[in-house]
């Protein structure tokens, strides 16, 4: 398997892993409730918020596609491929800046993502700065 991606999955129509690359030892647990899961099984193509892997603590990233029968009139069921976020902070940690600036990716509500100054993902939130609000409003801006 890459270092890319912790596991790629085949769920069916229901949400429930019916095969894995890596981690066997999930199938048959539900994915059903996944936002992931419900746009692909709607007939989209998903990419997921950040969140960590439940069984490693990993931060992850899901894309996600709807399997379609042959005829491309149904979803049979979902593909699924968690991609490792770590390769992204470790990037960042090695891009060099100097020491009174730091690197930060944020999501659409101001959670951190990723951080060259290694805090705390998806628990820091920068929602409340003034940059954050030019940011939004698509402006410049720094803190």
């Amino acid at each position: 398997m890459s270092p890319f991606y912790l596991d790629i999955q085949l769920l069916n129509a229901q949400g429930q892993i019916i095969a894995a690359g890596k981690n066997r030892d999930l199938i048959g647990q539900s994915r059903a409730k996944s936002e992931f899961f419900q746009n692909a099984i709607d007939g989209n193509i998903d990419v997921s918020d950040l969140f960590e892997f439940e069984k490693t603590g990993t931060p992850i990233v899901a894309f996600s596609a709807p399997v379609f029968s042959h005829d491309r009139c149904s979803v049979k069921g979902v593909i699924v491929a968690y991609f490792n976020w770590q390769l992204i902070s470790e990037y960042l940690s090695s891009v060099l800046i100097d020491s009174r600036s730091k690197i930060l990716l944020l999501d659409s509500k101001g959670t951190l993502l990723c951080s060259s100054s290694h805090e705390k993902i998806l628990q820091t939130s920068y929602a409340h700065l003034e940059t954050w609000e030019k940011i939004k409003q698509g402006k410049s801006g720094h803190a």
